[in-house]
């Protein structure tokens, strides 16, 4: 008898829906615009990444790690290559302004990833929200060697792995 109770209990329990958890990542641009070769000065920009994440049941914050690898120039953190053609120009991504901590990668041992905390506000019974970073970049000095063109580093994989906090 006491069988069949806790099976109709199971059966009429109110069992809240799974959510499919999910976080994404938007990235602007770190454009440096026109650089000149003739100057002994390294030039600079930033960009933005933006992490959203939804489907949540609970209300705790969500720690995305915000991975940079080496883009489609180089193998290297330290310098990281754009090309333009067969030509090449050192730049870096950094988390802090002063320029001092390379952005990299879970994949590189002497470069990490950026934790960034994503707050969620819980309504209607799904948890979601967002946050932001800065991307700093910076193109070194004295690269008076540089062709005129258009020079890009494509990053193919998304930058964002997720884990509750």
């Amino acid at each position: 008898m006491n069988r069949y109770v806790l099976v109709l209990i199971l059966l009429f329990w109110d069992i809240a829906p799974v959510h499919a958890q999910v976080c994404t990542a938007a990235i602007s641009g770190v454009t440096f615009g026109s650089i000149s070769p003739a100057t002994d000065s390294s030039s600079s920009a930033t960009g933005t990444v933006t992490v959203t994440c939804t489907g949540f049941v609970l209300n705790l914050p969500v720690r995305a790690c915000i991975n940079f690898g080496t883009g489609s120039g180089g193998t290297s953190y330290a310098p990281r290559i754009a090309t333009a053609g067969a030509a090449s120009l050192n730049y870096n991504l950094y988390s802090d302004p002063a320029g001092s901590a390379i952005w990299g990668s879970r994949m590189s041992s002497s470069y990490g990833a950026v934790a960034l905390d994503v707050p969620l506000v819980l309504q209607l019974g799904t948890a979601s929200g967002s946050a932001s970073a800065t991307i700093y970049g910076k193109v070194a000095a004295g690269q008076t060697s540089l062709v005129a063109g258009v020079w890009a580093c494509i990053r193919r994989r998304s930058p964002v792995s997720r884990r509750p906090r």
